[in-house]
């Protein structure tokens, strides 16, 4: 597993985030209970899962929400979303949130130009599982 790194990126709006050729698989994009004690809260984490779509992988939606991801908030939730990073070795991943891609990245306390980012490091390839917990509702 590779932790991700909270950092403020200089190079992140470089590229076109629509061109990239990841993408959502649409499997294994669920929500868990972080407290696997408590039968009511994996069975709300279940219900959340079935009653929301986090991803749309439809090839017909248009290219701006393919991808968009919808999580859900809260320190007792484990958002987990299957990405292909394809037959192509990733050394430097980077995740943003969503309102960075329309902005300058001129930020309060930061360099100009530098976005909020979570980097994640190391050979990535196939298909792999972000877990991502956030404590607060938002747009991001």
């Amino acid at each position: 597993m590779t932790q991700g790194v909270y950092t403020r990126s200089t190079n992140f709006l470089q590229a076109s985030w629509g061109t990239n050729p990841l993408v959502f698989t649409g499997n294994n994009t669920q929500v868990i209970s972080l407290n696997p004690t408590d039968a009511s809260t994996q069975a709300d984490a279940a219900q959340w899962t079935l009653n929301h779509q986090m991803v749309n992988v439809a090839a017909n939606i248009p290219t701006a929400l393919n991808k968009v991801v919808f999580l859900r908030a809260g320190a007792f939730w484990q958002n987990q979303i299957e990405i292909n990073f394809g037959a192509s070795t990733y050394t430097s991943v980077m995740l943003s949130f969503r309102d960075n891609l329309g902005t300058s990245g001129q930020f309060l306390n930061s360099a100009t130009g530098a976005v909020p980012v979570i980097t994640f490091s190391g050979g990535m390839t196939g298909n792999k599982i972000l877990n991502f917990t956030m404590s607060q509702t938002g747009v991001f």
